[in-house]
């Protein structure tokens, strides 16, 4: 649902008049069969103090890198269902504070191919201007369509990123990727948490974050410690992933310690390394002098025996 947001213009009291428009749902998630038709809907609101021009129009939906950067322009093997949909009006007139109900038909061909489907319906504000027509904002609903053919099912978690294990503070981060193999799209969640190594306590149970992950992609899923941040300490960060059905838990052992703190436990280190060295110079020092004043009086005292022996 996040993804829509990148392509809405926020709403904001001082923004009232700019031609904004929102949309609900966010998400449609449905199953179309082959040589099918289903009516459909969704609603477009004019959140403004005056009136409107609205454009509805589909198109597709996939995504750029792990990140998941939504693009609405690239067509592919993923997107034919923007081929089957049709609007009972493609143009509506919004009054302020006035809602409308979308209808739109999707009309499934006899041969269609097996796996997800995926497109964005669009609300595209319009304004008249001196120099003709400007577009304003737009708003999308996701569009989230399976096909009655052979589903291939392979998500599966790819690994973990956490952070050095010296961490000097702030938010931590951590990241989990998924890959999609199959020819749809799956759900995964993740969740993280942290324990105090010292205590036993678990000090942070952050929230639980759902994804889709569509075919032939890979998404990476964050998921941060960013409450009740610890000054200092030894944790175990664990985050607890699923992938449609299957958990797992993946850990890493963290130390949390300001730069202050750790320049001074440095300089302690030094200083200790330092006094050490001092020390085991002065001790090598004062061997070599006892050595020396051995040596002188051993000489000296082989010299008295020699004179007492002539005489």
């Amino acid at each position: 649902m996040a993804l829509h947001v990148s392509v809405v213009s926020a709403y904001a009291e001082g923004s009232r008049s700019t031609g904004t428009v929102m949309v609900s749902p966010t998400v449609l998630r449905l199953d179309v069969k082959h040589a099918s038709t289903s009516e459909e809907h969704m609603t477009v609101t004019n959140p403004g103090d005056s009136p409107v021009s609205v454009q509805v129009y589909a198109a597709p939906y996939s995504v750029q890198g792990e990140e998941y950067d939504p693009t609405f322009e690239k067509s592919g093997a993923r997107n034919d269902i923007v081929r089957w949909i049709t609007f009972e009006h493609s143009r509506y007139t919004l009054k302020p504070q006035e809602s409308v109900d979308i209808k739109f038909t999707i009309t499934v061909p006899e041969s269609v191919p097996a796996g997800g489907q995926y497109a964005a319906i669009f609300a595209q504000s319009e304004q008249t201007g001196g120099e003709g027509i400007n577009l304003a904002a737009r708003a999308g609903m996701l569009l989230y369509a399976h096909t009655d053919g052979t589903t291939i099912d392979d998500t599966r978690y790819l690994s973990s990123a956490f952070p050095f294990w010296l961490h000097p503070g702030g938010t931590i981060s951590t990241t989990a990727r998924f890959i999609n193999q199959g020819n749809t799209d799956a759900t995964i969640s993740g969740q993280l948490k942290a324990r105090n190594l010292l205590t036993g306590e678990t000090v942070f149970e952050g929230e639980t974050f759902e994804k889709y992950v569509l075919p032939d992609t890979i998404r990476a899923l964050h998921l941060d410690w960013d409450k009740n941040l610890p000054v200092v300490g030894i944790f175990e960060l664990t985050q607890t992933l699923k992938v449609n059905d299957t958990v797992t838990e993946h850990s890493s052992t963290l130390v949390v310690l300001p730069w202050w703190l750790v320049i001074v436990c440095l300089s302690l280190v030094l200083i200790l390394l330092l006094s050490v060295a001092l020390f085991v110079h002065s001790w090598k020092l004062r061997s070599r002098l006892r050595q020396t004043a051995d040596t002188r009086t051993t000489e000296s005292d082989d010299a008295v025996g020699g004179r007492d022996a002539r005489k």
